[in-house]
Protein backbone atom coordinates (compact mmCIF):
# COMPACT_ATOMS: atom_id res chain seq x y z
CA UNK A 1 0.00 0.00 0.00
CA UNK A 2 1.30 3.31 -1.23
CA UNK A 3 0.07 6.69 0.66
CA UNK A 4 -0.03 9.78 -1.58
CA UNK A 5 3.33 11.70 -1.00
CA UNK A 6 2.51 14.89 -1.97
CA UNK A 7 -0.66 15.10 0.49
CA UNK A 8 0.90 17.92 2.30
CA UNK A 9 2.48 19.52 -0.87
CA UNK A 10 0.12 21.81 -1.10
CA UNK A 11 2.34 24.14 0.74
CA UNK A 12 4.91 24.00 -2.15
CA UNK A 13 4.32 26.56 -4.07
CA UNK A 14 3.74 29.16 -2.05
CA UNK A 15 5.52 32.30 -2.26
CA UNK A 16 7.81 33.35 0.75
CA UNK A 17 7.34 36.30 2.77
CA UNK A 18 8.25 37.98 5.91
CA UNK A 19 6.27 39.82 8.71
CA UNK A 20 6.13 42.79 7.78
CA UNK A 21 3.45 45.97 8.29
CA UNK A 22 2.66 47.64 5.01
CA UNK A 23 2.08 51.01 5.73
CA UNK A 24 -0.20 53.09 3.15
CA UNK A 25 3.32 55.36 2.72
CA UNK A 26 4.63 55.79 -0.73
CA UNK A 27 7.86 56.78 1.23
CA UNK A 28 8.66 53.07 1.51
CA UNK A 29 8.76 52.26 -1.88
CA UNK A 30 11.32 55.34 -2.66
CA UNK A 31 13.45 54.07 0.39
CA UNK A 32 13.24 50.22 -1.10
CA UNK A 33 14.11 51.16 -4.72
CA UNK A 34 16.84 53.47 -3.85
CA UNK A 35 18.30 50.78 -1.59
CA UNK A 36 17.55 48.15 -4.02
CA UNK A 37 19.54 50.73 -6.78
CA UNK A 38 22.08 50.38 -4.68
CA UNK A 39 22.82 46.49 -4.42
CA UNK A 40 21.15 46.06 -1.10
CA UNK A 41 19.42 42.96 -2.07
CA UNK A 42 17.18 42.65 0.77
CA UNK A 43 15.34 46.08 -0.41
CA UNK A 44 15.14 44.18 -3.89
CA UNK A 45 13.46 41.24 -2.17
CA UNK A 46 10.78 43.30 -0.50
CA UNK A 47 10.34 45.75 -2.86
CA UNK A 48 9.62 42.59 -4.91
CA UNK A 49 6.81 40.99 -2.25
CA UNK A 50 5.21 44.49 -2.84
CA UNK A 51 4.45 44.31 -5.95
CA UNK A 52 3.35 40.30 -5.98
CA UNK A 53 0.98 41.11 -3.72
CA UNK A 54 -0.34 44.57 -4.77
CA UNK A 55 0.84 45.81 -1.15
CA UNK A 56 1.13 49.80 -1.54
CA UNK A 57 1.22 49.63 -4.78
CA UNK A 58 -0.48 48.10 -7.47
CA UNK A 59 -0.08 44.13 -8.22
CA UNK A 60 2.54 43.55 -11.09
CA UNK A 61 3.98 40.17 -11.16
CA UNK A 62 6.10 41.07 -13.83
CA UNK A 63 7.76 43.72 -11.81
CA UNK A 64 8.10 41.55 -8.64
CA UNK A 65 9.76 39.07 -11.16
CA UNK A 66 12.45 41.41 -11.89
CA UNK A 67 12.90 42.49 -8.43
CA UNK A 68 13.31 38.76 -7.14
CA UNK A 69 15.82 37.87 -10.61
CA UNK A 70 17.64 40.83 -9.21
CA UNK A 71 17.53 39.69 -5.50
CA UNK A 72 18.52 35.93 -6.50
CA UNK A 73 21.21 37.53 -8.97
CA UNK A 74 22.50 39.43 -5.74
CA UNK A 75 22.60 36.16 -3.32
CA UNK A 76 19.12 36.28 -1.86
CA UNK A 77 18.13 32.94 -1.26
CA UNK A 78 14.72 33.69 -0.70
CA UNK A 79 14.57 35.66 -3.71
CA UNK A 80 15.70 32.57 -5.73
CA UNK A 81 13.05 30.82 -4.19
CA UNK A 82 10.45 33.10 -4.77
CA UNK A 83 11.04 33.39 -8.63
CA UNK A 84 11.82 29.59 -8.80
CA UNK A 85 7.94 29.71 -7.32
CA UNK A 86 6.76 32.47 -10.39
CA UNK A 87 8.48 29.94 -13.07
CA UNK A 88 6.75 27.08 -11.52
CA UNK A 89 3.11 28.79 -11.31
CA UNK A 90 3.81 30.94 -14.38
CA UNK A 91 2.66 33.71 -12.66
CA UNK A 92 4.86 37.22 -14.40
CA UNK A 93 6.48 34.56 -16.76
CA UNK A 94 5.80 31.56 -19.13
CA UNK A 95 6.18 27.82 -16.85
CA UNK A 96 9.23 26.68 -17.05
CA UNK A 97 9.89 23.26 -14.50
CA UNK A 98 13.58 23.39 -15.65
CA UNK A 99 14.08 26.83 -14.63
CA UNK A 100 12.40 26.59 -11.74
CA UNK A 101 14.79 23.71 -10.22
CA UNK A 102 17.59 25.79 -11.36
CA UNK A 103 16.51 28.13 -8.85
CA UNK A 104 15.38 25.78 -6.30
CA UNK A 105 18.71 24.34 -6.94
CA UNK A 106 20.55 28.04 -6.16
CA UNK A 107 18.17 28.40 -3.07
CA UNK A 108 18.89 25.27 -1.64
CA UNK A 109 22.31 25.74 -2.31
CA UNK A 110 22.51 28.68 -0.50
CA UNK A 111 21.01 27.31 2.54
CA UNK A 112 17.50 28.02 2.31
CA UNK A 113 14.96 24.87 3.25
CA UNK A 114 12.15 25.61 1.32
CA UNK A 115 14.28 26.01 -1.95
CA UNK A 116 15.21 21.99 -0.74
CA UNK A 117 11.88 20.98 -0.34
CA UNK A 118 10.44 22.16 -3.65
CA UNK A 119 13.23 20.85 -5.19
CA UNK A 120 12.93 17.59 -3.43
CA UNK A 121 8.75 17.51 -4.88
CA UNK A 122 9.91 18.26 -8.64
CA UNK A 123 12.13 15.41 -8.37
CA UNK A 124 9.62 13.25 -7.05
CA UNK A 125 6.93 14.13 -9.11
CA UNK A 126 9.61 14.42 -12.76
CA UNK A 127 8.85 18.28 -13.28
CA UNK A 128 12.17 19.83 -14.93
CA UNK A 129 14.23 16.46 -13.97
CA UNK A 130 14.00 12.85 -14.37
CA UNK A 131 12.43 11.32 -11.54
CA UNK A 132 15.04 10.55 -9.05
CA UNK A 133 13.31 9.13 -5.41
CA UNK A 134 16.48 8.65 -3.59
CA UNK A 135 17.50 12.57 -5.12
CA UNK A 136 13.82 13.60 -3.39
CA UNK A 137 14.52 11.84 -0.04
CA UNK A 138 17.67 14.08 0.34
CA UNK A 139 16.37 16.63 -0.38
CA UNK A 140 13.71 16.49 2.32
CA UNK A 141 16.25 15.53 4.60
CA UNK A 142 18.16 18.59 3.67
CA UNK A 143 14.75 20.82 4.13
CA UNK A 144 13.98 18.68 7.74
CA UNK A 145 17.67 19.64 8.96
CA UNK A 146 16.36 23.35 7.81
CA UNK A 147 13.19 23.19 10.08
CA UNK A 148 10.70 22.74 6.78
CA UNK A 149 7.90 20.45 8.45
CA UNK A 150 6.93 19.20 4.93
CA UNK A 151 10.21 17.83 4.14
CA UNK A 152 10.02 15.70 7.62
CA UNK A 153 6.75 14.74 7.17
CA UNK A 154 6.78 13.85 3.22
CA UNK A 155 10.43 11.96 3.88
CA UNK A 156 8.42 10.25 6.44
CA UNK A 157 5.93 8.88 4.07
CA UNK A 158 8.95 7.45 1.66
CA UNK A 159 10.36 5.96 5.11
CA UNK A 160 7.12 4.04 5.60
CA UNK A 161 6.53 3.06 1.06
CA UNK A 162 10.12 2.53 0.79
CA UNK A 163 10.67 5.17 -1.94
CA UNK A 164 14.21 6.53 -2.43
CA UNK A 165 15.21 4.88 1.04
CA UNK A 166 14.73 1.71 2.94
CA UNK A 167 11.61 0.81 4.90
CA UNK A 168 12.34 1.99 8.02
CA UNK A 169 8.88 2.21 10.25
CA UNK A 170 11.37 3.71 13.05
CA UNK A 171 12.72 6.54 11.08
CA UNK A 172 9.43 7.62 9.78
CA UNK A 173 7.77 7.83 12.82
CA UNK A 174 10.76 10.07 14.51
CA UNK A 175 9.89 12.67 11.09
CA UNK A 176 6.54 12.71 11.63
CA UNK A 177 7.01 13.59 15.05
CA UNK A 178 9.92 16.30 13.94
CA UNK A 179 7.10 18.02 11.20
CA UNK A 180 4.13 17.63 13.96
CA UNK A 181 7.09 19.18 16.62
CA UNK A 182 7.67 22.31 14.27
CA UNK A 183 4.21 22.86 13.58
CA UNK A 184 3.20 23.29 17.36
CA UNK A 185 5.94 25.74 17.82
CA UNK A 186 4.65 27.66 15.07
CA UNK A 187 0.90 27.15 16.20
CA UNK A 188 1.89 28.20 19.90
CA UNK A 189 3.54 31.24 18.41
CA UNK A 190 -0.08 32.36 16.50
CA UNK A 191 0.52 31.01 13.20
CA UNK A 192 -2.84 30.16 12.16
CA UNK A 193 -1.85 28.09 8.98
CA UNK A 194 0.96 26.17 11.74
CA UNK A 195 -1.92 25.36 13.63
CA UNK A 196 -4.55 24.46 10.58
CA UNK A 197 -1.99 22.27 9.30
CA UNK A 198 -0.73 20.64 12.39
CA UNK A 199 -4.51 19.23 12.62
CA UNK A 200 -4.33 18.34 8.97
CA UNK A 201 -0.73 16.39 9.41
CA UNK A 202 -1.47 14.70 12.77
CA UNK A 203 -4.71 13.11 11.23
CA UNK A 204 -2.45 11.51 8.17
CA UNK A 205 0.09 10.10 10.75
CA UNK A 206 -2.26 8.64 12.71
CA UNK A 207 -3.27 6.82 9.62
CA UNK A 208 0.19 6.12 8.56
CA UNK A 209 0.80 4.63 11.85
CA UNK A 210 -2.74 2.52 12.48
CA UNK A 211 -2.29 0.79 9.17
CA UNK A 212 1.38 -0.21 9.36
CA UNK A 213 1.25 -1.42 12.80
CA UNK A 214 -1.91 -3.51 12.35
CA UNK A 215 -1.20 -4.87 9.17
Amino acid sequence: MKFFTVAIMFMFLGIVSVPISYADDKALIDKYSKECEKGNTESCFELGLMYYYGKVVPEDYKKAVKLFNKACDGGNTKGCYNLGVMYDTGRGVPVDYKKACELYTKSCDGGYAQGCFNLGVMYANGEGVRVDKRKSSELYGKACDGGNYSGCYNLGVMYMDGEGVPVDYKKASELYDKALSLLKKACDLGNQMGCDNYKIIYKWVVIHTKYYTTK
